[in-house]
């Protein structure tokens, strides 16, 4: 097909002009591409283009998450270098990569200012625009649909989406987890009395010995009527100034 459309065409030959004809009798004789060639065919794919993009921005955005780790900022320069050259061949939309540029930075932003998927969100839409608007096809001499794959866009769209969900559910999770150490971690625990309570004077208090997670801790009891017994069960519900317990028999604490 291509030798018919040649037919009649004027070329440039030494520096003079000439009409090709009769190409129909013409021979044709192939000349395989060399190794350089071949590799530069491969990255012209925009699908490949596009992983090699993705590559880049994982690489260096892990590197940049944990400092040091240094095989992944490797991978990613390498997949930034290879998408450049890439981007050298194709005719790639400013437009479209100004999207995934967009998208990039919100997927960065995401993971040093978590806002419950909403900057994730926002990234993955850029990508998929992006990726649809990133080669330009009416530019090249390719012919029909040119452009990346829709069922790779949306794998990819989808497995990011899945990620950011997995990732706002638990740091949702987290954030409704009641604190386990420090002095927040104390309260709403169950304390053992160790030693008789005792009333002291002149402020009334009643106040004694009770263990909790294995350790002795002075205490103050909180509810009138009598004094706990020894070997009691009590419930820790603040902790005082000092380093002394407030204990309830309000509630019932967990069990150690």
């Amino acid at each position: 097909k291509l030798i018919a459309e040649l037919e009649g065409r004027t070329v440039t030959v030494r520096g003079q002009p000439v009409t090709l004809r009769e190409l129909g009798n013409a021979s044709v004789v192939s000349v395989p591409m060399s190794f350089k060639q071949e590799f530069i065919n491969v990255l012209a794919d925009p699908n490949i283009a596009l992983l090699l993009g993705l590559g880049a921005m994982l690489g260096l955005g892990i590197e940049l998450y944990h400092p040091g780790g240094i095989l992944p900022g490797v991978f990613g320069a390498i997949c930034l270098i290879l998408s450049l050259v890439a981007g050298q061949v194709l005719p790639i939309s400013y437009g479209g990569l100004a999207l995934l540029a967009l998208g990039a930075a919100l997927f960065v932003v995401e993971l040093f200012m978590p806002a419950f998927g909403i900057w994730g969100a926002a990234g993955v839409v850029c990508f998929v625009l992006g990726s649809i608007y990133l080669v330009d096809s009416d530019m090249i001499w390719a012919v029909g649909d040119f452009g990346v794959n829709e069922a790779l866009v949306g794998s990819i769209a989808g497995v990011v989406g899945g990620l950011l969900l997995l990732v706002s559910f638990l740091a949702i999770r987290a954030q409704r987890r009641r604190v386990t150490t420090g002095k927040e971690g104390l309260v709403g625990k169950s304390a053992l009395t160790k030693t008789a309570f005792a009333r002291r004077e002149p402020s009334g208090e009643m106040r004694g010995r009770v263990e909790v997670m294995g350790e002795l801790w002075h205490a103050r009891f909180a509810d009138g009527g009598e004094a706990p017994e020894v070997g009691e069960r009590l419930t820790v519900k603040a902790l005082e100034a000092g380093m002394t317990l407030v204990v309830t028999r309000n509630a019932s604490g967990d069990e150690q």
